[in-house]
């Protein structure tokens, strides 16, 4: 499941695309952006892609952004061998993205707690920091019975 937010740093918006893996609720790709151009959403793709090697029968599911529209996006994950299909939300389906809606409301109310307002290099670090160490090894969900996704 992959979804985009945005952070404000320093009076500049940067866009986070993140990629999460709803099986075990962890993260396993994420891009930085200063635009909403596709190439951030692909280059997501790419470090999920280096973090698992994904079997065939694999599905990515998003919105109906255009940025996971877009003919660029779609070739790239044709492109992949073996090649992973893509489902999307319902039009007007709020809940189709709810897991990733939440991961991105956590993550901001925790930076936001432990760091405060912060430079944007601060910011990114923040959130690359929380990204592995907490939210992958040692964040217990009780969807996975109160467990952290790596357990």
């Amino acid at each position: 499941m992959s979804d985009i937010t945005y952070l404000k740093t320093d009076g500049e918006w940067q866009y986070l695309t993140v990629i999460l893996d709803l099986w075990d609720r962890s993260v396993i790709g994420w891009a930085f952006s200063e635009d909403m151009e596709a190439g951030h959403v692909r280059d997501a793709l790419m470090t999920a892609r280096t973090n698992r090697k994904p079997k065939s029968g694999l599905l990515f599911h998003s919105d109906r952004g255009v940025r996971y529209c877009g003919k660029e996006f779609r070739d790239a994950l044709s492109a992949r061998r073996p090649p992973v299909g893509q489902r999307m939300s319902r039009k007007g389906n709020r809940r189709g993205n709810a897991r990733a809606e939440r991961f991105f409301k956590t993550l901001k109310a925790e930076a936001d707690k432990a760091e405060g307002r912060q430079t944007k290099e601060k910011e990114m670090v923040a959130v690359c920091e929380y990204r592995e160490p907490y939210h992958n090894k040692r964040r217990i969900s009780t969807a996975l019975g109160y467990a952290a996704p790596a357990a």
